[in-house]
């Protein structure tokens, strides 16, 4: 236990380890964000609210106390994500402490968060992705007898993260009891513990069959028992900074890109499915995500390829050019127009009325046409008038471009063979088309 560790927060630590079954990782950040805060309170001079107790120190801060240190981050030069993180741990802590009865308010969440950069992450094609794996299978089918399993089983981690998205941290926590062949599920553990089942291909079943025999020669030659699905050179279970330089070994060798990592493949996969129609939920559930925030950046980054793709303007560049030019016009001429009738209109009103009354009368009935048109309910009917004049004419047929098929998934955009299909029903459950997965 610290030393410099109030007994509040080794309590919350605890907390968070057998309630909220927090990982060693998280935990870590946790000690450390918390001793860093503490440390830098104490080395200031500064001393909290008194305590009723005597005999132990106080947690009681005031807010301004966490925004000097939040400053001092900054000073450090530390990124607004790394300010967020320490500031999000102060928040929990204290709001258990309030809970318990440790303190008496929470000052952390007198002050605000700082703003994030809005970054999407970069994500390679379907077909850079199957690339890259089938590129590792041929090694894998090539390679020396002593170093077959160590190349089979990097060909099973990139099946894995891309077929099925998983986390790094639960692909090195698989067990060989956690793995169904027969069905071709996985049963995966993610952050706090909490399990769900996923799918894999026919591509992932095949790299499993090929790693099964030689990950049993390898551990017989080490003299090793382990339920790990994935081990080293020494027999030993795969840690998640070894998955990470496989996965840049491959990018680097056969790519010439250093900037891939693990996360990247399971972008990948996410973004990939949302391309082809999945259902966002079922996404979600695939991922693990307990929030569909978490699971919507993925919209984004479909929007924005979608803007680079810009496959109407290209195939058709007059038909957007001449709908502009007609809107515009028709635009313009209904606006002089509205001017026109509203100038009419006042001046009509002011036989009846007087002028002031009739004035504000012609404004908001030429406030109400102006708000109608701009609704887009004219402009929408004359775009949908001229876009149909405009397949009359050219069939609006490219021979090049096939409808999307939006009502099932083919499994070989995220590396799985066509012999496996997915389609959405009732709570974002998929169907194989062995079962009910």
């Amino acid at each position: 236990m610290s030393q410099t560790l109030h007994p509040a927060v080794e309590q919350f630590l605890e907390h968070l380890r057998a309630e909220r079954n927090y990982s060693v990782h998280t935990l870590r950040n946790y000690r450390s964000d918390l001793e860093a805060f503490f440390r830098a309170v104490k080395s200031s001079g500064a001393e909290g609210v008194p305590s009723s107790r005597k005999s132990r120190p106080s947690i009681s801060v005031h807010y301004l106390k966490i925004r000097e240190y939040l400053g001092q981050l900054y000073a450090q030069r530390r990124k607004p994500a790394t300010v967020a993180r320490k500031l999000a741990a102060l928040r929990s802590f204290y709001r258990y402490a309030c809970r318990e009865g440790l303190a008496k308010e929470n000052p952390a969440k007198l002050v605000a968060s700082p703003r994030l950069p809005q970054t999407l992450p970069d994500v390679m094609t379907a077909e850079e992705t199957n690339q890259l794996i089938d590129a590792v299978g041929k090694i894998a089918a090539s390679v020396q007898p002593g170093a077959a399993a160590l190349v089979a089983r990097d060909r099973l981690i990139l099946e894995f993260l891309y077929g099925s998205g998983l986390r790094v941290s639960e692909l090195t926590g698989l067990d060989q009891d956690q793995v169904d062949q027969a069905e071709t599920v996985l049963l995966v553990r993610g952050k706090g513990k909490k399990e769900r089942i996923v799918p894999f291909g026919s591509r992932a079943l095949a790299a499993l069959e090929d790693y099964s025999p030689l990950r049993r020669e390898l551990l017989e030659k080490n003299g090793v028992e382990t339920e790990a699905l994935f081990v080293n050179a020494r027999g030993g279970r795969l840690t998640t900074r070894s998955v990470l330089r496989i996965v840049k070994k491959y990018s680097i060798l056969l790519r010439g890109d250093s900037t891939l990592h693990p996360h990247s493949l399971r972008h990948a996969f996410a973004t990939h499915l949302l391309g082809e129609g999945a259902d966002l939920r079922a996404i979600q559930e695939l991922l693990g995500h307990s929030s569909l925030s978490s699971t919507q950046k993925y919209t984004r980054i479909s929007i924005r390829q979608l803007m680079e793709m810009e496959p109407l303007q290209s195939a058709y560049p007059y038909r957007t050019a001449l709908i502009a030019i007609v809107v515009g016009a028709v635009l313009i001429a209904i606006v002089r127009m509205l001017l026109k009738f509203g100038a009419f209109f006042a001046e009509k009103l002011n036989r009846l009325f007087p002028r002031r009354i009739s004035y504000v009368l012609s404004a908001l009935f030429v406030g109400f046409l102006f708000l109608f048109v701009v609704n887009g309910v004219l402009a929408r009917r004359l775009l949908n008038a001229a876009d149909s004049f405009f397949a009359q004419m050219d069939g609006f047929i490219d021979e090049g471009v096939e409808p999307l098929n939006i009502e099932a998934i083919d499994a070989d955009i995220v590396g799985i063979h066509p012999g496996v299909r997915f389609q959405p029903i009732y709570g974002g459950v998929y169907i194989q088309d062995q079962g009910l997965v």
